[in-house]
């Protein structure tokens, strides 16, 4: 017999919140392991300055989707044009504060510093610049994607063919600059 009175008097209403919480944090982590977003992340957060430098030159943070990897690559950005080396502890400083990036709402700091931590702690391991080809990667088939939506609707729209053609082609061109960016990254 269970005597103890916490586990007794027990809400089944607070025992489901936690345990939507925790299933919550564990589809967060998940996610931290998974999206290219969050695997690239964690190896800047151990990179060298130069060698981070060398990524946002190739990685531009219009290909992040998903907002906190977005807020916190905009401020590893920051901390590496100031000459720093991205740590955790910089990285959340800039990413919240006077040096905020121009992101709104702002996440508080204390979401910025569990995304650092669950993604600085991750047991995936991912090469920098395979993490960045990851993430071109992703970026470029969001964009084909968007391309074939937009195209599709013009078609059915009976768009002019001249118009569609040079949807098509504008998004050739794009895909072109953006293989080569995708090849800078899978090359290095």
């Amino acid at each position: 017999m269970n005597h103890n009175p916490v586990l007794v008097a027990a809400d089944p209403r607070a025992l489901r919140e936690v345990t939507t919480a925790i299933d919550s944090y564990t589809d967060r982590q998940r996610l931290a392991i998974v999206d290219p977003e969050h695997r690239l992340i964690e190896p800047l957060l151990n990179a060298a300055t130069e060698h981070a430098a060398a990524i946002l030159e190739v990685v531009r943070v219009e290909e992040f989707s998903n907002y906190l990897p977005r807020v916190v690559y905009t401020a590893i950005a920051e901390v590496v044009r100031a000459g720093h080396q991205p740590t955790p502890t910089r990285v959340a400083e800039y990413a919240h504060g006077t040096a905020a990036p121009a992101t709104d709402p702002l996440p508080s700091h204390t979401d910025i510093v569990r995304y650092l931590a669950t993604v600085y702690t991750s047991q995936v391991k991912e090469r920098l610049w395979s993490a960045a080809a990851l993430v071109l990667e992703s970026s470029y088939r969001r964009k084909l994607a968007d391309n074939a939506i937009r195209i599709t609707q013009m078609a059915q729209a009976q768009a002019p063919v001249h118009q569609l053609e040079n949807h098509a082609t504008t998004a050739d061109s794009r895909r072109q600059i953006h293989k080569a960016r995708a090849d800078i990254a899978a090359a290095a």
